[in-house]
């Protein structure tokens, strides 16, 4: 009975510590891409900012043009890791209503670099997060 319980107790430490664990892996998974997209967010307003050589109308396509671009690159590059991160952090009762209604498909850098800090504080939060 003893050494029962013993191997009880040993299960669960290790579940926990298991638990613990990927739990961190997710909070640096979210630290690392948040600032990722704040990065690329921050780059891609400076591609936006107005040229003194181009009349409105010319900025006004390029900034169409460069909006679209960063739509396809985020799509490309950023959203899996986004939604996978959402995910864990819903599995784990983290949600953020503004998150979840842009991150599949933000629309200017702004949108980006806020879904990047947003991620990086769910991070930092999960990070203090302690099952013991």
């Amino acid at each position: 009975m003893v050494v029962a319980g013993f191997a009880f107790l040993l299960l669960a430490e290790a579940t926990m510590v298991i638990r613990q664990e990927r739990t961190q892996i997710v909070a640096t998974k979210a630290l690392k891409i948040g600032a990722e997209l704040i990065d690329f967010a921050r780059d891609r307003a400076r591609l936006m900012q107005r040229r003194p050589d181009e009349s409105f109308d010319q900025n006004e396509q390029r900034i169409s043009k460069q909006n679209a671009e960063t739509q396809s690159l985020y799509s490309k590059t950023y959203y899996s890791k986004v939604a996978y991160l959402r995910y864990e952090f819903a599995r784990r009762g983290l949600r953020d209503p503004e998150l979840e209604e842009f991150y599949q498909r933000p629309a200017y850098p702004i949108a980006i670099r806020e879904i990047g800090e947003k991620l990086f504080r769910m991070g930092v939060a999960l990070r203090s997060w302690t099952f013991f």
